[in-house]
């Protein structure tokens, strides 16, 4: 009977420990999600395009997301140089050719950026991985 006690002691124990560490993570996603989204920086393609030049010289190291609002897809991307790195996806120059043939059949963009140093995070991946649970998971997206 004492070992049945202990048993169900310790499995209660590593069941509370549980339920508290997905609690508190999923807290924690919810705060990683609010904190991005007041921190981006949203623009409509067209604006982008039409403001790159003055932008590029306040290029930035940070996170992007591309996404087409026709289709419902995403794109994800970190750069040392996020203006001029958009900047050459939507040209077709680099990336997904897939953005570049839906630009040119007219469908609609917007642009989203978080700059790095305004951020909680050490590294341009880690931020981009944050940006892709905020508003990849279970999306669409290009590859």
């Amino acid at each position: 009977m004492r070992l049945e006690f202990w048993i169900f002691l310790i499995v209660g124990a590593i069941l509370a420990f549980v339920v508290y560490y997905v609690k508190r993570g999923s807290a924690v996603a919810e705060s990683e999600k609010r904190n991005l989204k007041n921190l981006e920086v949203e623009l409509k393609l067209e604006g982008f395009l039409a403001q790159y030049h003055r932008l590029r010289g306040s290029d930035f190291e940070g996170a992007y997301a591309i996404h087409n609002s026709s289709r419902g897809k995403w794109y994800f991307g970190s750069s040392r140089h996020v203006y001029h790195e958009v900047m050459e996806i939507v040209s077709g120059n680099t990336g997904p050719r897939g953005i570049y043939n839906d630009i040119q059949s007219d469908d609609f963009f917007s642009v989203r950026v978080v700059e790095l140093r305004n951020t909680n995070y050490r590294y341009r991946d880690e931020l981009r991985r944050a940006f892709e649970r905020t508003y990849g998971t279970g999306k669409r997206r290009y590859f």
